[in-house]
């Protein structure tokens, strides 16, 4: 128990980091890990309140902005679709693109964006595109570690 809880502060300390260190723009490990959550978390309020509460933490320092419940809300979606969607690598590109498609309808929503919504998702499209190559290359990093993780567990099974 008490490895489990250092393991989270751990990972939320990193997911902190992460959001606040300058990283290339949209390049970040929160989507993936909204994604990734079912697969190691069995708990769903657990799953959904990892990403929103780094989300919160982060928006503490780098402030807060009009769409912050949509953003959320399209994390929780990133589970969802998770939970439902079998492969991992295709579960983070429609939570991409679940992305790319309700968090810049509310940019242009809300006057952030362009005069038109198709020139507000064509302008958002370099971010989004950071976005999907960040949340599928975290990915992989998490399925190989958990790969690795269960081999390891397996090998000390066949062992004893």
């Amino acid at each position: 128990m008490k490895n489990m809880i250092y393991s989270t502060l751990l990972l939320f300390g990193v997911l902190v980091l992460s959001r606040l260190l300058p990283f290339a723009e949209n390049f970040t490990p929160l989507l993936a890990v909204a994604v990734f959550a079912p697969t190691v978390v069995e708990n769903r309020i657990a799953q959904w309140f990892l990403p929103i509460s780094v989300l919160f933490v982060t928006d503490l320092f780098l402030g807060f902005y009009t769409i912050m419940p949509i953003v959320y809300l399209t994390m929780v979606l990133a589970t969802y679709i998770s939970t439902y969607v079998r492969s991992l690598y295709l579960a983070g590109i429609l939570s991409t693109l679940t992305w790319h498609v309700v968090v810049n309808a509310s940019v242009w929503f809300t006057g952030h964006g362009t005069t038109s919504l198709l020139q507000t998702y064509i302008q958002a499209i370099p971010f989004d595109l950071n976005l999907l190559f960040g949340t599928l290359c975290y990915l992989a990093l998490f399925d190989i570690i958990r790969r690795l993780t269960l081999y390891s567990e397996w090998l000390k099974f066949e062992n004893t």
